[in-house]
Formats: structure tokens, sequence, C-alpha cells
């Protein structure tokens, strides 16, 4: 938990940033500056680990994505 956010709320804040600005964001529902920082943390998690997952392959497969399950301690 290094960016200080759990997986959880980093995907919560990516999809109020990402899912809410296709559609509009309802009145007083765009994203915090802390939510942005938390959508953008994942983000920088999710191409860590897919290089990690990837290194010395050709190339990173266009449906590889990292998945965080609720479930997760």
């Amino acid at each position: 938990m290094k960016a200080g956010v759990t997986p959880l709320q980093a995907a919560e804040a990516l999809f109020k940033r990402d899912g809410w600005a296709a559609l509009g964001y309802p009145d007083g529902g765009e994203p915090s500056p802390d939510e942005f920082a938390a959508a953008d943390a994942l983000d920088v998690a999710e191409e860590a680990a897919l290089l990690a997952c990837c290194v010395g392959w050709a190339s990173v497969p266009e449906d590889a994505h990292l998945r965080v399950s609720p479930d997760a301690p």
C-alpha cells in the first residue's frame, strides 16, 4: 500500500475517474484530487505488473490487465 490507498479504493477511484468521465459526472460527482491520485496509482501499478508479467515477451497481449478482487486482503 505504498500509495496510501487500498487496491479497492484505487479501483473505485479509477471507475469514478474513467467511468463517469465517459458518461459525464453527476452534479458534484467529479473525483477529488485524492481520488485522481488513487486512480493514477492503479494505472502505475497495472503498468508495472504487466511489464513484470510479460518480461521477455515480444509484446504485452492487448487483453492483459490487472484485476482487483474485493476479496483480497
